[in-house]
């Protein structure tokens, strides 16, 4: 499945793509019910549901075998703003420090 992969919509041939591109256009919904596929050296085009079907088998095993990393966990908002409150020192604070500064 390797292969250089070509797209024909209304008569018109796109291509080549890489077939995880064409996976890609198909669950992003670029492609079309009525869209036709055919693998570099084959004559014969079949609908993307049928390439789909076929093709999708082993990139959905690869991808299930595939470890996932967890996602980090975002900070609460209300626990951001803490965070930088407590950062940025008081404007009574710096003006006092000026003062003993001079």
């Amino acid at each position: 499945m390797s292969a250089p992969v070509y797209i024909s919509r209304n008569f018109v041939e796109f291509g080549p793509f890489k077939p995880a591109e064409i996976l890609d256009f198909n669950s992003r919904g670029i492609l079309g019910e009525l869209d036709h596929v055919r693998e570099e050296g084959q004559d014969d085009w079949v609908f993307i549901s049928e390439w789909v079907a076929k093709a999708g088998k082993p990139a959905a095993k690869a991808e299930a075998t595939k470890p996932k990393a967890a996602p980090a966990a975002a900070p609460a908002p209300a626990a951001k703003k803490a965070a930088v409150k407590a950062a940025a020192p008081a404007p009574a604070k710096k003006a006092a420090a000026k003062k003993a500064a001079k």
